[in-house]
């Protein structure tokens, strides 16, 4: 491993494969593990099963803000629109994750036109919250230009809602 000048550059060997990262510290970091998740299965299945395993608590976390029914799949109620934008954002990817593993939506990830349309912002207003979110890395940027839900940002949801409501999504 070697640096200077603020640029960070790592070689890495795997089954005869050798490549090498450089670039800031965060963006050698996620071209490390971008690198793991495409070539070693171990790693991306293990890294699938912590994210997983903590559903119910999720669920749990998030029943003050979500409520779910067969007609409409999850839907906000309405005390997720007083928490601000950051939050929003954040139990919006969450909802998102959710539909994903439960085979309600093609992906767990969601544009930046999405995040607006869907919670009704000004383009400011989320652009600055994301940038918030991806900066504590709780939203993750896609090279497609989609944003999902980090293990962290999970992780932080369930730690910060999981012991208001304690109730399952009602259905």
């Amino acid at each position: 491993m070697e640096s200077g000048k603020g640029t960070l550059r790592l070689s890495l060997s795997y089954e005869g494969m050798t490549t090498t990262f450089e670039g800031t510290p965060e963006e050698v970091l996620r071209s490390v593990i971008s690198f793991m998740e495409k070539n070693v299965t171990a790693f991306s299945i293990a890294k699938r099963l912590v994210a997983n395993v903590d559903l119910q608590e999720l669920t749990s976390s998030l029943s003050e803000f979500i409520g779910f029914n067969n007609n409409e799949g999850f839907f906000f109620k309405q005390k997720f629109y007083s928490l601000p934008v950051n939050e929003q954002i954040s139990i919006f990817f969450a909802k998102r994750y959710l539909e994903h593993y439960l085979g309600r939506a093609p992906s767990n990830t969601s544009s930046f036109k999405e995040v607006v349309s869907s919670l009704s912002l000004k383009k400011g207003t989320a652009s600055s919250a994301l940038n918030d979110l991806l900066r504590k890395g709780l939203v993750r940027r896609h090279e497609k230009g989609d944003y999902s839900v980090t293990l962290n940002g999970l992780l932080s949801i369930t730690s910060k809602y999981g012991g208001r409501g304690g109730e399952r999504l009602q259905t």
